[in-house]
């Protein structure tokens, strides 16, 4: 059998010619240079990144008789010889791993070296030893012969003891970029006389992992098609993989919505038997470009927001989906269950775009008219700056101090931290479970926090009563979903400002937070429908708010 397969017949044959690992490289080659070698070396990385090639490279070098600048010579008759080379020992430790096999391997490194400078041992595998070999080779690897260098590569480092690896010098192989592979795939493309798109090359050196073993294999099997041009829907149709414009696809009908277009794409894709795993992996990069597009557009910011938690809640599925006879029903769930952008977030992200002017101007006429409405506002005019009267319709200012003071008693980051993250998963759940509360929660924040007590925060003082007079509806749906019991507050960015600064001066002064008694009770709240709420719907788009 004369063909050789393109990874063994482009197996490196001296350091210039390693791919992708050039720090790995430069120390090797510094050290023979140095005449400072090691008795002991491993290799470990991803299988396909050149461990064994360069194990053999820097055995080659190291035997070699004219070795310039750290590099083999490849006409003395060391380099000549090497494959021949009966001081140049290889040892699969897969099918070799027992105790009597490094046993002999003990009473071989005895014997001086035939026509070598050093007798050299790489053993492949090297993980797959049993613990009683490690043990058996403990002793060799501390007090080795002098004319003896092992050199171990494993594609698990994690099983190896930490008793050898402190015995050895250690390189960790990173996997190679997809702009190495495509490099080195197009100069064996054209070595090789193969027809191939940069497309199609481009696809081989991602789906290969960082492997350019792997992306070899593949591009051989290629070279069987018929006499002509490979392309990318070559390489697709072999490996059933999942093409680049299929991804771009499904990521615009994503945005846009559209569940037809999504389940149709999940559905050939499943029909293809295209491998999820990949499917997953390309999608979630589409997707993190796509939602970089949008971070910044405070028009489409909650694209953002889908986008991201769509890529990490499938990062978070990818290892159980392996337990599934097919893994596509659900992943066409959960992309299903991204599709609608909630009309509620729409309507306030309409609201927003407004003017300040024109939204305070809007609230501020409103309010006039349910002054002229109810006789027991004493007030001629409502005016959004002001402080929050009190009644029982609007929460009085005293309860919102006192929580405000009960907060800062023990204001602590990490919890403040804490329920931040949680918060914005709350506002995830009330989406879909709660629309009763959601347009009073929209767009607000967490920003301080105590064991039992938290601050809330929204940009207008017409939205803050609001959530004020629904807060115990909040905390209790707050507290079905965290199993925690919070006391929440709201006011105005603009307020929590102000009272901050002054929390500041206070600590500054040495002035000390005492509890103060909670005054909100159930009934401070007057559960009908207030002409504030009204002011609120006119606000926040009567189709959105929900008042029971």
């Amino acid at each position: 059998m004369n063909y050789k397969v393109l990874y063994r017949k482009y197996r490196p044959n001296n350091f210039d010619n390693i791919v992708g690992q050039e720090y790995i490289v430069k120390t090797l080659k510094n050290s023979i240079k140095s005449n400072k070698i090691s008795h002991a070396y491993i290799f470990s990385g991803p299988r396909g990144t050149g461990k064994t090639s360069t194990a053999k490279v820097f055995a080659k070098t190291i035997n070699c008789l004219n070795s310039v600048d750290g590099n083999s010579c490849d006409k003395c008759s060391k380099c000549l010889e090497f494959n021949d080379n009966p001081d140049v020992i290889e040892i699969d430790a897969a099918s070799n791993n027992g105790v009597n096999e490094i046993r002999e391997l003990k009473n071989s490194i005895t014997v001086l070296p035939t026509n070598s400078k050093y007798k050299i041992y790489i053993i492949d595998e090297f993980h797959m030893i049993t613990t009683e070999a490690f043990n058996a080779l403990l002793k060799t690897l501390e007090e080795p012969p002098s004319h003896v260098i092992f050199i171990m590569a494993t594609t698990d480092i994690q099983k190896v003891p930490i008793t050898i690896l402190s015995r050895c010098q250690r390189f960790d192989f990173k996997k190679l970029t997809v702009d190495d592979i495509f490099s080195y795939l197009k100069k064996v493309s054209k070595l090789e006389n193969i027809k191939i798109t940069d497309e199609a090359l481009k696809e081989i050196s991602y789906i290969s992992d960082g492997g350019m073993r792997d992306a070899l294999s593949v591009l051989d099997q290629l070279n069987n098609v018929e006499n002509r041009e490979i392309t990318l829907n070559d390489v697709n149709n072999l490996l059933g993989n999942v093409s680049t414009q299929t991804i771009n696809n499904l990521a615009k009908s994503l945005i846009d919505n559209n569940k037809n277009d999504i389940s149709n794409i999940i559905k050939e894709l499943n029909n293809k038997g295209t491998d999820y795993k990949v499917f997953i992996e390309k999608l979630i990069l589409k997707l993190k470009d796509e939602a970089l597009k949008y971070k910044f557009d405070n028009n489409n910011i909650e694209i953002f927001d889908k986008l991201k938690n769509l890529m990490f809640e499938l990062v978070n599925k990818m290892d159980s989906l392996k337990n599934l006879s097919n893994p596509y029903i659900v992943i066409e769930m959960i992309l299903l269950s991204y599709v609608n952008l909630k009309q509620e977030k729409n309507n306030k992200k309409e609201e927003k775009s407004e003017k300040k002017e024109e939204k305070l101007e809007k609230a501020e006429k409103n309010n006039k008219e349910i002054l002229k409405n109810d006789s027991k506002i004493e007030k001629k005019e409502l005016n959004l700056g002001n402080k929050v009267e009190k009644s029982n319709k609007i929460i009085s200012r005293e309860i919102i101090l006192n929580r405000i003071n009960n907060c800062f008693c023990n204001a602590n980051r990490q919890k403040r931290d804490e329920l931040i993250k949680l918060w914005h998963d709350f506002i995830s759940y009330v989406e879909k479970n709660n629309k009763e509360i959601l347009s009073i929660i929209i767009d607000s924040n967490i920003v301080a926090a105590s064991n039992d007590y938290a601050i809330i925060t929204v940009d207008d003082e017409v939205q803050s009563n609001l959530l004020n007079q629904k807060i115990i509806k909040v905390e209790k749906v707050f507290k079905k979903f965290s199993k925690l019991e919070y006391k929440f507050i709201t006011i105005t960015n603009e307020a929590f400002a102000k009272e901050k600064k002054q929390y500041a001066t206070n600590i500054k002064n040495n002035v000390k937070y005492e509890l103060k008694e909670d005054l909100m009770v159930e009934n401070n709240i007057n559960n009908k429908e207030s002409d504030l709420e009204k002011t609120a719907i006119d606000l926040f788009s009567e189709d959105i708010l929900e008042i029971r």
